[in-house]
């Protein structure tokens, strides 16, 4: 529910915390300890130590197992919001995949961002799963279109972490996410619905992978 801040028997504070998706609630007493002792030990207030310290124990929350987070990351999410800390390097994907739920994949440039990618995404809902969304990198859209995407890659990826139905972000270099699935080893893999009657660049990625491709309509 949030964290209690006593001064004294008589006098406390309650920070309330964030509603988000609970993925694991271990280690977040530990993330409390050693923020409030970080942040106090820079000679911070109390009061903000306590604040940062219900905002670093939210991000753990958000993962499977005891997780460390870096200066980056943290600063990352304090600046931005709950959202950004569902943006992950690939290796804390792969370390903190969900094992009691389905995982499911999907990936694109996501640049010029439109109703349609949202009806599109909030589908991934009705499978139940933990949803990862890929995107491709400024450089990597840019080495196929010949310029660069009209939104950076800090842009896109910020803008698909405040969708509800969005669990994680990744930003990945290659042409395709082959390799991406071949790591993550999803559940399913979901593509548009003009891809159908396609052979995927994917596609021998996904088979090895073992994963179930799904097809849904975009708008």
């Amino acid at each position: 529910d949030g964290l209690l801040l006593f001064h004294n028997p008589e006098d406390y504070n309650f920070l309330e915390a964030e509603t988000q998706e609970v993925f694991d609630v271990v280690g977040a007493g530990d993330m409390v300890s050693s923020m409030l002792t970080f942040m106090l030990a820079g000679q911070a207030k109390i009061e903000q130590a306590a604040y940062w310290a219900q905002l670093a124990a939210g991000m753990e929350i958000q993962h499977v197992g005891v997780v460390s987070f870096t200066k980056n990351e943290l600063l990352q999410r304090f600046d931005y919001g709950e959202t950004s800390a569902k943006i992950v390097t690939q290796e804390k994907l792969y370390r903190n995949l969900p094992q009691e739920i389905p995982v499911v994949f999907t990936n694109g440039y996501f640049d010029e961002i439109s109703a349609g990618h949202l009806k599109f995404l909030h589908q991934l809902n009705t499978l139940k799963g933990f949803n990862v969304v890929a995107i491709n990198s400024d450089r990597s859209i840019t080495k196929q279109k010949g310029h660069p995407p009209l939104l950076n890659e800090r842009e896109r990826a910020l803008l698909l972490s405040a969708i509800e139905a969005v669990d994680r972000v990744i930003i990945f270099d290659d042409a395709d996410a082959s390799s991406l699935i071949r790591n993550i080893r999803p559940t399913i893999v979901v593509k548009g619905k003009h891809f159908e009657k396609q052979l995927l660049p994917e596609q021998e990625a996904i088979r090895e992978s073992g994963a179930k491709l799904e097809y849904f309509p975009e708008y």
